[in-house]
C-alpha cells in the first residue's frame, strides 16, 4: 500500500478502514482533521519529548515581542555577541565546548557513586552562580497563551532565545501521517466519535442490516486504552533522571 503523505491521505484511509464506500461514515472532514491533529500532538508529546531550539532575533529595547504560535516556553533569553565568563566561543575560540567528563574535573578514575556525581553537582551550582552575577541573560517574561515575550529592560540588539516548541506536521518533510500508531489511534477516535454522535439514530445497511453503535463505541474505547498503553511502553522514552 502506498505511504500516507498528507492529512487528506490519512482522512481517506480512516474512512476506508471504517467501511466507506460500502458504509457512509457519518463524521465530517473537519471532525476527522481535528482528530488527526490531536492524535499527532499526543504522539509527539510522548514519543519526541521536549523539543528545544535556539534562534537569534533583533530587539529594540523594552516592550512586547510576538513569537510564533508553536513556541511553548522560553528557557533563556541572552544578549547576543556579549563576552562574559560563560561565553566559551569568545573566551576560548569558536566551537569550544568544555567537557565536564574530562580528567581535569576528576581525580583518578572516578566512580558513579563516588566523586563524579558530587563533582557534577558542584559544577552545576558554580555555573548557576556565575550566570546569575556575570551572565548576559536579560530580564523578561513570557506569556505562553499570547506567545508574547515581554522585555523588561532597555537592551537593544541581537537576542539569543533558547526555547521549547511543539511539533507541527510537515507534509513535505516527514511521514508522520503514515505512522502505525497515529493511523490506529485516529481510526479508533473517529470510530468512537461516530458511535457517540450518531448512536442515538438508527442506520440501515445494504440488505437490511443495522449498525450497532453501542458495540462500535465499546470496540473503539477498548482500542484506545490499548493504544494509550502502547504509547507509554513502546513509543515513549524512559523518564530522565535529573541531578540537581
Amino acid at each position: 500500500m502506498a505511504r500516507l503523505r498528507s492529512k487528506d491521505d490519512l482522512r481517506k484511509y480512516i474512512k476506508s478502514q471504517l467501511g466507506e464506500p460500502s458504509i457512509k461514515v457519518e463524521v465530517t472532514t473537519t471532525q476527522i482533521s481535528q482528530i488527526i491533529d490531536d492524535t499527532i500532538q499526543k504522539f509527539t508529546e510522548y514519543a519526541y519529548g521536549t523539543l528545544e531550539d535556539t534562534v537569534i532575533i533583533q530587539i529594540a529595547g523594552a516592550g512586547d515581542y510576538q513569537l510564533p504560535d508553536s513556541i511553548t516556553n522560553v528557557i533563556k533569553a541572552s544578549k547576543g555577541g556579549g563576552s562574559n565568563i560563560l561565553n566559551f566561543n569568545v573566551n576560548f575560540g569558536a566551537g569550544y565546548v568544555p567537557n565536564i567528563w574530562s580528567e581535569q574535573f576528576f581525580s583518578g578514575s572516578g566512580s558513579l557513586m563516588g566523586n563524579i556525581i558530587p563533582t557534577i553537582i558542584s559544577i552545576s551550582t558554580l555555573k548557576s552562580q556565575l550566570e546569575k552575577f556575570f551572565g548576559d541573560e536579560i530580564y523578561y517574561n513570557f506569556n505562553h497563551l499570547s506567545k508574547t515575550l515581554q522585555v523588561l529592560e532597555g537592551y537593544s540588539g541581537p537576542l539569543i532565545l533558547h526555547y521549547q516548541y511543539e511539533y507541527l506536521a510537515d507534509e513535505n518533510n516527514d511521514l508522520v501521517y503514515n505512522h502505525e500508531w497515529i493511523k490506529a489511534y485516529a481510526i479508533a477516535r473517529t470510530k468512537f466519535l461516530w458511535g457517540t454522535v450518531t448512536g442515538k439514530f438508527d442506520q440501515a445497511l445494504v440488505g437490511g442490516a443495522r449498525i450497532n453503535y453501542a458495540d462500535m463505541k465499546n470496540e473503539a474505547s477498548e482500542a484506545l486504552i490499548k493504544l494509550d498503553e502502547e504509547l507509554l511502553t513502546k513509543w515513549s522514552d524512559p523518564a530522565p533522571v535529573s541531578i540537581a
